[in-house]
């Protein structure tokens, strides 16, 4: 019953609280129908979940680790000083499968099963590019430069070293970064290619990220043959054009050529 209803029968005393239980009830609907999880996750056990292989990066959705090193080393000094303001976004393998077994959604099943089979827990679907810029860092592949504070609110002035090379109360604030991440439970497999579009339909991904994500046999070809050829594929293009997927694209059009001519 919409609001406007249920005030109409109602002395004028009383139309607060009924709004207040329609209110309510909405969003005891919505959380029913997607009960997501959101909570503050250090970013060490976030990269070691992603290092022991428990957080899968699937090709079929995501676009490669593209952030240049100046990227990486803004992203790690706004988020030491508690300015990571963007969320990650993981879907609960389990969960999800849970979801589509009562849907009666095989091929998500399926889905999601083959990733649990493979020993993982999540997937990351948005914050790919911050996840492993940290766990480069810790990895110690990535050195910094810049200005920071430590765990006792010291500065210091950083260039160009490894996490190894920090002191040791810096070392300890770079590994005590909180990232808000959001965890999907109810989700089916054609809904991870929406939300994937819908969180990306307003930054720079080009045609072949795009056409990535969407769920279609040709996508799925075009992976497999990119991953086959790759060694190919090198020869051709440079790594920076292989890092935005200028292989899938340079697979795609000469699919396009091969079946409707050039």
């Amino acid at each position: 019953m919409k609001v406007k209803q249920i005030t109409n029968k109602i002395n004028k005393r009383g139309i607060k609280r009924a709004r207040a239980a329609v209110a309510k009830k909405t969003v005891r609907r919505i959380t029913k129908e997607a009960p997501n999880k959101i909570y503050k996750a250090n970013s060490v056990e976030l990269t070691e979940l992603l290092k022991n292989g428990k957080i899968a990066i699937p090709h079929a959705l995501q676009r490669r680790y593209c952030w240049e090193h100046s990227r990486r080393t803004q992203f790690i000094e706004s988020a030491s000083a508690g300015m990571a303001l963007d969320s990650l976004m993981l879907v609960d393998l389990r969960s999800a499968k849970e979801f589509c077994e009562e849907l009666g959604d095989e091929i998500a099943v399926t889905y999601f099963t083959s990733f649990l089979d493979d020993g993982y827990e999540f997937i990351l679907l948005d914050g790919q590019n911050r996840l492993v810029t940290l766990q480069r860092l810790y990895d110690g592949v990535d050195t910094i430069s810049g200005t920071f504070k430590d765990a006792d609110g010291a500065e210091h002035v950083i260039v160009n070293k490894k996490f190894a090379d920090l002191t040791e109360r810096l070392q300890d604030k770079l590994a005590d970064i909180d990232l808000l991440t959001i965890e999907l439970g109810n989700i089916t497999r054609s809904g991870i290619s929406i939300q994937f579009q819908r969180l990306n339909s307003g930054l720079s991904l080009n045609g072949a990220e795009i056409r990535n994500c969407i769920l279609t046999p040709m996508a799925e070809v075009v992976r497999e043959l990119s991953t086959t050829y790759r060694s190919e594929i090198e020869w051709c293009l440079t790594d920076k054009s292989i890092q935005r997927m200028g292989d899938d694209d340079l697979i795609a059009k000469s699919l396009m050529v091969l079946m409707y001519g050039p």
